[in-house]
Order: C-alpha cells, then sequence, then structure tokens
C-alpha cells in the first residue's frame, strides 16, 4: 500500500513537472520532453489507481 502511495506522488510530480515545462519553454525538443514527462506521469497515476482496483476487487 504504501508503494502505491508513493508511485502516486511521483506521477503527480512528474505530471507537474512537465505542465509547467510545457508553458515556461519554447522549442521542439523541450515540447518533447515536455510530453513524455506528462505522459510518464499520467501512466504512473493510472497505473496505480488501476492496481489499487484490482486489490479491492480480489
Amino acid at each position: 500500500m504504501q508503494r502505491k502511495k508513493k508511485v502516486k506522488i511521483l506521477g503527480l510530480i512528474l505530471l507537474l513537472i512537465g505542465i509547467i515545462t510545457q508553458f515556461a519553454f519554447q522549442g521542439k525538443i523541450i515540447d518533447m520532453v515536455a510530453s513524455m514527462f506528462i505522459g510518464g506521469g499520467v501512466g504512473l497515476l493510472v497505473g496505480a489507481w488501476v492496481g489499487k482496483k484490482q486489490e479491492t476487487n480480489n
């Protein structure tokens, strides 16, 4: 349970870094990096959420 909480926090941090980077800097490379941060953050948040749902169903 503690591990999922850490994954959610990491996902949220990556998501916030990606959003801030997207609007703070201009450039094609920066946009790609920001998109990777956003995608990774969303992936971690959704993965932790789905994992929690599967635990409660068992």
